[in-house]
């Protein structure tokens, strides 16, 4: 995808580094949600069918209640980005039901030389930067929540494993290392403000 503002004029595309920003920021907080509930289930089914319906389910729902309520997800909160249609309006419901499924496989859009992504083409929706927008903070808070969730995976892997493996042991303890000392610097950071 090459964003040069020439082939839609009317809009001031995101460009690549914020498409790229928010992906970052959305695929890791839509799967630290989607993947406990699908472990959960596969664990009880031994389905990895049901594993991977239960997840992109969930993950798709994660970025409809997002765009529908708010018109942009956390990432696009974080760049000042949103969602919008030909008349530059908040999609409806079925532009957005269809952007978020061919989401999954649109990755192939970073390949092409198009301006929007291929969600983007077929539901006929634009991802614009509006500055006017409010900015929230999310990159530290979800860096912060992935390795909360890595600690509880590595323990959870203790546990299920019963055992006693120094790998898995050596990878929780680092991981609660890294969650305190981040924890430690967002502190700090916030009390110089």
């Amino acid at each position: 995808m090459k964003i040069t503002n020439t082939k839609f004029t009317d809009f001031n595309l995101a460009s690549e580094d914020t498409r790229i920003e928010n992906f970052y920021i959305d695929f890791i907080l839509s799967s630290l949600i989607a993947a406990p509930i699908a472990t959960y289930f596969y664990i009880e089914t031994d389905s990895i069918l049901y594993f991977i319906v239960l997840f992109y389910s969930f993950r798709w729902l994660y970025y409809m209640i997002f765009e529908m309520t708010c018109g942009r997800t956390p990432g696009k909160f974080e760049t000042r980005s949103i969602v919008v249609d030909a008349k530059k309006q908040r999609p409806h419901f079925l532009r957005l039901a269809i952007r978020n499924w061919s989401r999954f496989y649109s990755v192939l859009s970073a390949v092409s030389d198009d301006e929007i992504a291929l969600h983007d083409k077929h539901s006929k929706t634009f991802v614009i930067e509006d500055k006017s927008l409010k900015k929230i903070n999310f990159k530290k808070i979800v860096f912060l929540l992935f390795l909360v969730a890595k600690a509880l995976f590595w323990a959870a892997m203790l546990k299920l494993k019963n055992a006693t493996s120094i790998f898995y042991i050596s990878m929780l303890l680092l991981t609660l290392f890294l969650v305190i000392y981040t924890l430690k610097l967002l502190l700090s950071k916030r009390n110089k403000i």
